[in-house]
C-alpha cells in the first residue's frame, strides 16, 4: 500500500545542507556524510534516515540507487550523520 521507506509520523521533517567529509578516501578510511535534518512539526518524532548512492561512471550495469547507510533518529530539531566505509563505495 505504501512505497519503500514510507513512514507514517505525527510530525514532518525537512532536509538541507548535505555535506561530504572529503572528495576521496583511502583504503582504511571512512567518509563522513552529514545532512541537517529539522523536525518542522510540533511534536518530537522519529525518522528513518537513509543514504542511497549511484555510480555515474560504472563499467558494469549498476542499479539507479543503492542503499548504503541508514539510521533511525529521534528528533527535536537536529542533525543526522552517516559514516560510510570504502567498501560501501566499491
Amino acid at each position: 500500500m505504501f512505497p519503500f521507506s514510507f513512514g507514517l509520523s505525527n510530525t514532518t521533517f525537512s532536509y538541507d545542507a548535505l555535506k561530504l567529509g572529503s572528495r576521496q578516501i583511502g583504503l582504511d578510511e571512512a567518509m563522513q556524510v552529514s545532512i541537517a535534518t529539522t523536525n518542522t512539526g510540533q511534536r518530537t518524532g522519529k525518522e528513518n534516515m537513509q543514504l542511497s548512492i549511484r555510480d555515474e561512471q560504472a563499467r558494469l550495469v549498476r542499479p539507479e540507487k543503492e542503499l548504503k547507510a541508514f539510521a533511525k533518529v529521534q528528533l527535536d530539531p537536529g542533525e543526522g550523520t552517516f559514516s560510510l566505509g570504502r567498501d560501501a563505495l566499491a
